[in-house]
């Protein structure tokens, strides 16, 4: 039975649905800002930039591993064994996972502008190719970045969180028990931490969770949108010349790349803080319990036709980062009022 609060968020999602498929903004071509214009027609990439877009994803997905690998090399070089705990292995990871990751996405962009601009065919060129700062059919400023960005993520959490409802529902019609736990590894992680209590939780524990925090805040949403939205959807497009397709696909690629060993795994027991669980259950791979999927589908393909109408790969990371700072705050407070939420992905 559904509970007052997942009926209410489920009700905003049908509303901001309906909006959604009512304005045409599910689809992936042209603007979609009512902002008609010469470049309403969908992104023209030359095929022969297909290698270019597919070895940016390829290096930064290399580099964020690199990076994650480095950190933890040096969390066990340099601190004693007795801190080598879940949540400092964690937070080392992603330390060196999103400095490496966000360093070579810097790099990486500017790089890609330089070599596909080289010879700017047309002022619109930035546009065709996905990689201008600020929006499509908007004045270049912060303030429309940051517009564009607002819209799009008041639109995505209600139409997350309703997938995330109908997933539990149809689950618990078939008999199926989803699991109550909250459905992302890393917000486990970070809740434990901060409302486990001082018995089981150390200072060094609680800043790292912190470094954790930031990187799924600002660190995962810039590397992860520049290998997903710039790389695999615009090499994509550049081999098929079908935007749907290539959001499509970089939506599968972006929902696969969350599925690990514990995904259809039993979820831990939510009462235990993370460190009083048996090792097995602490060494569970980073990753989000099937709840979560049908979630994380939606928000990559809104994160996809965004990049699709904007031409801009700033504001699907901003809705990255607004999205995922929501989601961290909302765990945390529900599960502080004894709720963990509808499948928080």
């Amino acid at each position: 039975m559904a509970s007052p609060v997942e009926i209410t968020l489920a009700l905003a999602g049908l509303a901001a649905l309906y909006i959604v498929i009512r304005r045409g903004a599910w689809r992936p071509r042209g603007l979609g800002w009512n902002h008609p214009s010469r470049s309403a027609a969908p992104r023209a990439l030359p095929a022969q930039s297909l290698s270019l877009f597919i070895a940016l994803a390829a290096a930064l997905f290399g580099a964020q591993i690199l990076g994650g690998v480095a950190g933890l090399a040096l969390l066990q070089a340099l601190a004693p064994p007795d801190t080598h705990d879940t949540v400092a292995l964690a937070g080392a990871a992603a330390l060196g996972a999103y400095l490496l990751g966000t360093l070579a996405a810097a790099f990486g962009w500017i790089a890609l502008r330089r070599v596909l601009h080289a010879n700017r065919a047309s002022p619109n060129s930035e546009l065709q190719t996905g990689l201008a700062i600020f929006p499509a059919g908007r004045e270049p400023s912060i303030r429309a970045l940051l517009k564009s960005a607002a819209w799009v993520l008041l639109a995505a959490i209600p139409l997350c969180t309703l997938a995330s409802i109908l997933t539990i529902q149809l689950a618990r019609a078939a008999g199926i028990s989803p699991p109550d736990e909250l459905a992302h590894e890393t917000l486990r992680v970070l809740v434990d931490a901060w409302l486990g209590g001082t018995a089981h939780t150390s200072t060094s524990q609680r800043l790292w969770s912190i470094v954790i925090a930031l990187g799924a805040i600002v660190g995962a949403p810039v590397v992860e949108e520049l290998i997903f939205r710039m790389g695999i959807q615009s090499g994509a497009l550049a081999f098929c010349k079908r935007p749907a397709v290539a959001v499509a696909l970089s939506t599968a690629i972006f929902v696969l790349v969350h599925v690990g060993p514990g995904t259809f795994a039993a979820a831990p027991d939510a009462a235990a803080p993370l460190q009083a669980q048996p090792a097995a259950q602490q060494a569970q791979p980073a990753g989000v319990f099937w709840t979560a999927l049908p979630a994380l589908a939606v928000l990559g393909w809104i994160l996809g036709v965004t990049y699709e109408r904007t031409r801009s790969v700033f504001v699907p990371i901003l809705v990255h980062m607004g999205f995922n700072a929501v989601n961290l705050a909302g765990a945390v407070l529900l599960t502080a009022a004894g709720n963990s939420g509808p499948g928080t992905p």
